[in-house]
């Protein structure tokens, strides 16, 4: 930034203030670059929970209310025809008081980081006469989004933003290729503090998962292996730990059935949300990461590793960058041990439970795993290396000559966000 009268100002602008993955990596990210000087406030189009989070983060935080159905749709319907249409004409409603609210806060750079929000900025950028940069945490692909999606986000990558953040090289691979000099991958990272102690517990392993309850992430799967692994260990208990956040109740309640019929309810707890996962994640034996589809990154194996609980995740995706980053491990194998931890079939209940019964039987070679996969983490994904790719980044979408921008001479913002 030298030679700069001043740093650049940057608005980022989500659709929902609930605790997505999307948003938890923005509230790390956004905190660390305020730590580093950048003047970075976020517009958040709905209240919820993530307030509180960017507040103690220290990131200033503006709500300008949209019609909550809109957050409320989930991703796999957001894009069929009909609720397309309707979410369209309820977020065109908005865009007036946006371009507006833009234009008061004095933004030089507006950055989008859902898909949701990206449609909505996409139209408000420009009459707001700002850039923006899309942060794109989803696989633009027909095995993740419906096709229509595909095309409307991929002609959108093409024409829209002056640059493209990916949060890992399987998301960026979903983008037009003509997209590839304006794009950039920047991991989500992780907070690097002390190495995390592990909790003592009695009674037998605890096997368990944490995040978001929904067919994408895998937890059908993990009661199906559930009830293979107690065959022949009997002891282990299942924690899933996470609640339905984007309209996927009916999900979260057949999860319950499906235990039932598989004969595993006793061993299976739903713990629901948890406002301390670092806790649930240090006690764990074994951490799984049982996604049916290609994840665009994996972000809470991140941090299961920094808590050193072995992990098990499905290949697919960016997950493999995490848990294989230097692609030592047969590809071929459904079940393949890395330096820091063990690959899966994506979908194969089976492989799944195969993994979880040799990481229990050997706990002493997983805990190796673990202690190497807790080192790499603290070495390769600080957030602190990230936000320098994403500062850098920023400030070259912000001379990109792909449209034009209007400078401000102060930073002005709502009373409420101070």
């Amino acid at each position: 930034m030298t030679g700069n009268p001043r740093p650049i100002r940057v608005l980022a602008v989500d659709h929902t203030a609930a605790l997505g993955g999307a948003e938890i990596a923005l509230t790390r990210l956004a905190g660390q670059l305020r730590m580093d000087g950048v003047d970075v406030r976020v517009l958040l189009l709905g209240h919820g929970p993530l307030e509180a989070r960017l507040r103690d983060a220290g990131v200033p935080a503006i709500v300008h209310d949209l019609d909550p159905r809109i957050a409320a749709t989930p991703r796999e319907a957001a894009f069929r025809p009909g609720s397309f249409l309707v979410n369209f004409l309820r977020s065109a409603r908005a865009v007036p008081a946006l371009v507006r609210q833009v234009r008061q806060l004095g933004a030089d750079l507006i950055v989008a980081n859902s898909l949701k929000s990206a449609l909505l900025v996409a139209v408000v950028a420009p009459l707001a006469r700002r850039r923006w940069v899309w942060h794109l945490h989803d696989r633009i692909a027909t095995d993740y989004l419906p096709r229509v999606a595909v095309l409307l986000l991929r002609s959108l990558a093409v024409v829209g933003p002056a640059m493209i953040i990916a949060n890992s090289h399987a998301v960026r691979a979903t983008l037009p290729r003509c997209t590839g000099s304006n794009t950039r991958v920047a991991y989500p990272g992780a907070d690097i503090g002390p190495p995390a102690q592990r909790r003592a517990r009695d009674g037998g392993p605890v096997v368990g998962m944490l995040g978001r309850v929904s067919p994408t992430k895998g937890q059908r799967e993990f009661i199906e292996a559930a009830a293979i692994v107690i065959r022949t260990q009997p002891r282990t208990r299942f924690r899933i730990v996470g609640a339905a956040l984007f309209g996927e109740d009916d999900y979260a309640d057949a999860l319950r059935t499906d235990a039932a019929s598989l004969g595993a309810e006793s061993v299976i707890e739903f713990a629901g949300w948890s406002d301390d996962p670092s806790a649930e994640l240090a006690g764990f034996d074994v951490f799984v990461h049982a996604s049916p589809v290609p994840e665009p990154f994996g972000q809470v194996i991140l941090e299961a590793m920094l808590a050193g609980t072995p992990v098990i995740a499905t290949r697919a995706g960016g997950v493999p960058e995490i848990v294989d980053p230097d692609e030592t491990s047969d590809p071929l194998s459904s079940v393949a041990l890395t330096e820091f931890g063990t690959l899966v079939t994506a979908g194969d209940a089976v492989a799944l439970a195969q993994a979880i019964g040799s990481c229990l039987a050997d706990p002493d070679r997983a805990a190796e795993r673990a202690a190497n996969a807790q080192r790499m983490v603290r070495s390769r994904f600080d957030i602190a290396v990230s936000a320098e790719v994403v500062r850098s980044a920023w400030r070259e979408a912000f001379r990109h000559p792909k449209t034009a921008v209007m400078r401000h001479n102060r930073w002005r913002y709502d009373r409420r966000s101070r």
